[in-house]
């Protein structure tokens, strides 16, 4: 197939993706305000654990033997999962969706700069100045010590650390262990974690709109998980990864129509300087990239 359509079908699926991620992000936030943050989680949790259970059921990725090594790095990466989830619900619930995807995508910064320290990997001078402005720009956002400051910001700093750390553990596991057997380990220990949080706190009883809500939002995440993978697998990734930025649109987009938000200039900077810093690393990836393959 030719590499052009490849990587068109590739874009269009990353593209999808974000906007599924989004739309699940946007349906949990509607009912922040009614339901306790377990209870939300443990019933979307319930859905795509589900889904994913009948996927390997189908397909028998839980047939082949995982190394020893592969399985701590499986529950470690499910740790990191579970306390992200968490964190990034908690901020979704109490802060305008996009101020929090905003923040969320100084994560490419995050993992490159994770990789220096865990993984012995070297970047160059122009890498290290692109982070340092992505992390300027989540300071525009978050403006700690200033009158407006939300204190759930802290919470959306935390998912990004964690979920670095859930990147930096994939980056770890061998290649004999499917995608999809690792989505489905984590899915399900997002399901037993959130079941016992559950256990804590005082259900609310759920009307039908608000189930509603959280079926579609399983849904949404389920697609744009296998969107994600299909992007990656369908096209270049050099070409391919830019468009994860699409999501910080479909934020705005989703913020306005649904919730009446809209991100004063500050912030519509900070994300401006993140996506700057972010595209100007991935292109800098891809052209050291080409430059290997040549030579």
């Amino acid at each position: 197939m030719n590499v052009d359509s490849e990587n068109f079908r590739g874009a269009w699926l990353m593209v999808c993706s974000m906007v599924l991620y989004t739309l699940n992000d946007a349906c949990l936030k509607s009912v922040g305000s009614e339901l306790p943050v377990f209870q939300s989680i443990f019933i979307r949790s319930i859905l795509v654990a589900i889904f994913f259970a009948l996927v390997v059921w189908f397909t028998g990725a839980f047939k082949s033997s995982i190394p020893s090594k592969d399985i701590k790095l499986l529950i470690l990466r499910a740790i990191a999962e579970i306390v992200s989830t968490f964190f990034f619900i908690s901020a979704l619930f109490k802060m305008p969706i996009a101020n929090v995807v905003s923040i969320v995508q100084i994560l490419p910064l995050t993992v490159s700069l994770g990789a220096v320290f865990f993984l012995g990997e070297r970047i160059g001078w122009r890498r290290v100045m692109a982070i340092i402005v992505g992390f300027i720009g989540v300071l525009l956002i978050v403006r700690p010590g200033a009158g407006d400051f939300n204190f759930y910001s802290i919470y959306a700093l935390l998912a990004v650390l964690f979920v670095t750390l859930r990147e930096l553990v994939t980056r770890r596991l061998s290649k004999e262990v499917s995608s999809i057997y690792v989505a489905t380990t984590t899915a399900v220990s997002v399901f037993i974690f959130s079941a016992m949080g559950s256990l804590t706190i005082t259900w609310v009883v759920i009307d039908p709109t608000q189930f509603l809500k959280l079926i579609t939002a399983s849904i949404f995440l389920t697609g744009g998980y296998l969107c994600a993978v299909l992007a990656i697998r369908n096209g270049d990734i050099g070409f391919v990864a830019p468009f994860r930025y699409t999501s910080l649109i479909a934020a705005l987009i989703l913020g306005l129509v649904f919730f009446g938000e809209w991100p004063d200039n500050l912030t519509i900077f900070g994300a401006l300087t993140i996506f700057g810093a972010g595209m100007f690393s991935l292109l800098r990836e891809k052209k050291l990239g080409l430059q290997k393959s040549n030579n």
